[in-house]
């Protein structure tokens, strides 16, 4: 299982998306905006913090336990396999046990089945 954080800031004179920034979180709660001929303090907007949970049976636990404190989710389906399988599936209760508002579902691996735009279209049927 892989864990990562962030810290996403926002300058309050420059015109977006530049205004945006996002650093490490051990990073200064107040750093200088580096964008050119700006000197203002950036403002923190959140700390984000990513926690890749594969669907093994093995990680479902420690994948609950950190859903206890989750305000959105990424969910990441393979495109050259069946939707849903039975780990995303379980993911997917727990996300609606927990009344997740927010999540987005990835399909990753088009790749793999770019030309086969049958089996692309079925994925992303059983997906939805």
């Amino acid at each position: 299982m892989g864990y990562a954080n962030a810290k996403i800031y926002k300058c309050p004179k420059c015109p977006a998306p530049d205004c945006y920034k996002s650093f490490s979180s051990d990073k200064d709660d107040n750093p200088k905006c580096d964008n050119q001929d700006c000197t203002e303090t950036l403002e923190l907007l959140r700390h984000v913090s990513f926690c890749d949970c594969p669907g093994h049976d093995s990680f479902m636990s420690t994948m609950l336990t950190g859903a206890a404190v989750m305000d959105a989710a990424m969910l990441l389906v393979a495109a050259n396999v069946d939707c849903p399988q039975p780990q995303t599936a379980e993911h997917l209760v727990a996300l609606e046990i927990m009344k997740l508002e927010h999540m987005i579902i990835l399909q990753n691996k088009i790749d793999i089945i770019f030309k086969d735009k049958d089996k692309l279209k079925l994925n992303y049927k059983q997906i939805k």
